[in-house]
């Protein structure tokens, strides 16, 4: 036994100075963690991706309908989410709610105009819901308005890297520009 062991000591001694290799080995080591890597990358990107298109389409329709000087109406508002979802390269359902909302300083709160929904099962703001999201509503004055747009798309990622179904809600408030408000129209 005692002849053995300084055999094998030399045996493994010369294979950890060993240099030379198989290219095959090595490849056939490194590629899956190599795949792994590429494909969580691309995961990433494509979320991070569909957030700013989303974010970026909601601000295009906020802003066009905070330009308008007429009313606007069902029709208006379902050709925004058609626009929302034709900008950000929607694949799943989409939704938007287009909310005017004033303060009352009489009774202290934020008051609901009117408010349409397109898409899904998506609920008309009013005065009771309105009140609990007067904490990202900006402060106004007696008398001014704003335009509140709401999106919401479920995200569903392509490949499972540990990245679970993310719901891309936003939230923005938009001042009318060339108005005192936007006023709603059931015909338009």
């Amino acid at each position: 036994m005692t002849h053995r062991r300084p055999s094998l000591l030399r045996r493994l001694y010369r294979f950890r100075r060993d240099e030379s290799g198989s290219m095959t080995v090595e490849a056939c080591l490194i590629l899956p963690v190599w795949l792994w890597v590429w494909i969580m990358c691309v995961q990433f990107f494509d979320a991070f991706r569909t957030h700013t298109v989303n974010l970026r389409a909601t601000y295009t329709v906020a802003d066009m309908i905070s330009r308008e000087t007429s009313s606007v109406g069902p029709k208006y508002i379902a050709n925004m989410k058609s626009l929302f979802d034709y900008v950000s390269r929607a694949t799943r359902p989409t939704t938007l709610r287009v909310t005017s909302v004033y303060y009352d300083s009489t009774k202290k709160a934020y008051r609901v105009n009117w408010s349409y929904a397109v898409g899904g099962t998506t609920t008309v703001q009013t005065d009771t819901s309105i009140a609990k999201e007067a904490a990202r509503i900006p402060n106004l004055l007696e008398g001014e308005t704003l335009v509140l747009v709401e999106t919401h798309m479920d995200y569903d990622p392509t490949f499972n890297i540990g990245i679970n179904d993310i719901d891309y809600d936003y939230f923005i408030t938009t001042a009318p520009r060339f108005a005192s408000q936007v006023s709603y129209s059931a015909s338009s």
